[in-house]
């Protein structure tokens, strides 16, 4: 990552923190898609990048289905900071670890919401 990169990266984790700290589901989603595409870009990958578009748009649309039937609450905006962490410190495992986890959680919570705990 360049240095620009990195600090486009620290920006975007300030926003994203305080869209947290203060619940609000459009600018959570605003920084949460401009974060991944970045993440997307930072691999320099034409095709994870369109993939990136595509799939945040359908992303997009659930999480907005998802605060529209849930409401916003906090726990539910996820923190980015241990993607953000590793990728500024160069630690290719830690952050696809952590992006790993994030995907993971992000598919139980809305499975959860959609179609009750048991998915």
């Amino acid at each position: 990552m360049t240095k620009p990169d990195h600090e486009a990266l620290r920006a975007l984790r300030v926003e994203l923190r305080d869209s947290r700290t203060r619940p609000d589901a459009t600018q959570f989603l605003r920084a949460d898609q401009v974060f991944h595409r970045a993440v997307a870009d930072f691999a320099q990958n034409a095709l994870l990048a369109e993939y990136m578009d595509h799939i945040q748009t359908l992303n997009l649309w659930m999480w907005n289905t998802y605060f529209e039937t849930h409401g916003v609450r906090r726990h539910d905006l996820f923190a980015h900071e241990p993607i953000v962490e590793a990728l500024l410190n160069g630690d290719a495992a830690g952050a696809e670890a952590a992006m790993r986890e994030h995907i993971a959680r992000s598919n139980e919570q809305l499975l959860a919401g959609f179609f009750g705990a048991g998915g």
